[in-house]
């Protein structure tokens, strides 16, 4: 009988929630049960996707690591000896910009050294276009600095609000990952949709404190490095790593850098326009506009080529201290 009558079932468990969602304050119901039926289909296309490509998220059981006797490879099934490669592999691969210019071993650092109490000094001048660089310092490094001139003349505004802090955690998916704290996603998630803000709000004024006084949380400076398989295998060099935040830090920096720094640069017109990561454009437009270039050359009969450079783990060679310096900029 439940599957003869799967349809009706369907139909009145989306009516529902297209009703909670709409007494909250997030949209009509109509528009409601649309939502949920385009999220409901692009999550089969994502499973079918998955299934296509045989992948799956089973737990890393075998590591295929190089053989530096033989020079070849060998498969590695042994639970801490697939940890102890794994920390090795990582030290090694986030310490690939130890030696640059501003590296910790690198004649920069001494700059923009958070430790260093000179360092504040040195960067404000690296902002103000005024700083002199070492003598050994390379026309790159050069350009570097003279791209750190802040030409922002608007402060940005780090105001934080509870109505924010709630909004992310209803809609954020409870399956998402947290830290080692064990403070999971659903714990906000239920708090948020009480009527009663006492709870959230307790939690909200935690994260504002923390951030107002500059006193971060002990449990914000730990996090969880997870490895997971692009598709590719086994192999150590096919692995992606995640780092699992806290769940109210992750909100912080994604409202203040993922949503406030980025509209405010943006406003400001630090992005280049051909940019098409910013606000108000999709990323999917910088592929229609290789296809229409394409196209467009087809048709016109003209040679053409085009160019992409994918930097190799960039993210994972990120410097702290000089991204603090760059956020400073904006």
């Amino acid at each position: 009988m439940i599957q003869k009558h799967a349809r009706e079932h369907r139909e009145k468990h989306l009516k529902q929630r297209a009703e909670y969602h709409a007494a909250k304050g997030n949209g009509d119901v109509a528009a409601s049960i649309k939502h949920i039926r385009r999220m409901g289909r692009l999550k089969y296309d994502y499973q079918s996707i998955r299934k296509a490509y045989g992948i799956n998220k089973q737990g890393l059981t075998t590591l295929d690591v190089p053989d530096p006797e033989t020079g070849g490879r060998i498969l590695i099934t042994n639970k801490n000896d697939i940890h102890q490669y794994l920390l090795r592999r990582n030290e090694k691969h986030y310490s690939q910009a130890t030696f640059t210019a501003f590296g910790e071993a690198g004649p920069g650092f001494q700059y923009i050294n958070p430790d260093n109490p000179d360092s504040d000094q040195h960067i404000d001048e690296m902002l103000e276009g005024v700083f002199e660089p070492w003598d050994s310092a390379s026309p790159h490094v050069c350009e570097l600095l003279g791209a750190l001139k802040c030409t922002v003349e608007q402060e940005l505004d780090t105001s934080l609000h509870l109505s924010d802090f709630v909004s992310l955690f209803k809609t954020i998916p409870e399956r998402t990952a947290s830290s080692v704290s064990l403070r999971h996603y659903g714990h906000y998630k239920v708090l948020s949709k009480l009527d009663d803000d006492s709870y959230i709000r307790v939690l909200f004024d935690i994260v504002e404190i923390a951030f107002r006084t500059h006193s971060p949380l002990p449990r914000w400076k730990r996090s969880t490095q997870v490895m997971l398989e692009k598709g590719k295998g086994p192999g150590i060099e096919n692995l992606r790593i995640i780092q699992l935040l806290e769940a109210d830090m992750n909100w912080l920096l994604r409202f203040l850098w993922g949503r406030k720094l980025n509209h405010h640069a943006r406003k400001e017109g630090v992005y280049h326009h051909s940019q098409f990561a910013v606000p108000g454009k999709l990323c999917g437009s910088a592929i229609l506009n290789k296809v229409l270039y394409f196209d467009m050359l087809c048709q016109t009969r003209q040679c053409g080529a085009l160019m992409d450079n994918d930097a190799t783990a960039a993210f994972d060679r990120v410097l702290p201290a000089l991204c603090v310096v760059t956020c400073r900029q904006l």
